[in-house]
């Protein structure tokens, strides 16, 4: 079975999705002069299951990477 590259950021990524609580803060994110998503609040305890849901397009991928870490938000917090 192949392996990915270990870059670090994988590691990071794996570190982080194991931190409960998180909380998300008035998160925005804007690419090219366009908001993508704008002031997102939530908090998630890390019990029980939780679903993402929402229409194509609606940002559900890019909240994901905003929390991951892969990109960086244009404001507010992820703790």
């Amino acid at each position: 079975m192949l392996k990915p590259p270990d870059d670090g950021k994988a590691r990071a990524v794996a570190d982080r999705a194991s931190i409960f609580p998180l909380e998300v803060s008035r998160l925005s994110f804007s690419d090219r002069g366009r908001t993508l998503i704008d002031d997102v609040s939530f908090r998630m305890e890390g019990r029980g299951i939780t679903i993402l849901m929402g229409a194509n397009g609606a940002g559900k991928s890019l909240l994901m990477r905003l929390l991951h870490g892969l990109l960086q938000p244009t404001s507010g917090t992820i703790t």
